[in-house]
């Protein structure tokens, strides 16, 4: 799949916004692990092990698309061969 220089800039942008978002998740659940109020030990075991998947989903999101937006172009354009 071959995509211009311009649609390439593009997809910059909205990788680097998704990758805000994807941090924004995982602090936004860091946070509320550590600021959370809790009726029991049970309760508070339930809430943070789910706030901590969301938090390690938000960090593995953010890596993902950190590694598409470095390797964009290799990964939508092909190749020039001009030999």
């Amino acid at each position: 799949m071959r995509l211009s220089d311009n649609t390439l800039s593009k997809l910059k942008k909205v990788l680097r916004i998704n990758m805000l978002l994807g941090v924004l998740v995982t602090i936004v659940s860091t946070y509320l692990m550590i600021t959370g109020t809790y009726d029991n030990i049970q309760q508070r075991e339930a809430q943070e092990m789910l706030l901590s998947i969301i938090a390690l989903s938000g960090i593995f999101y953010t890596f993902v698309l950190w590694l598409t937006c470095v390797f964009r172009k290799q990964f939508f354009q092909e190749p020039d061969v001009t030999a």
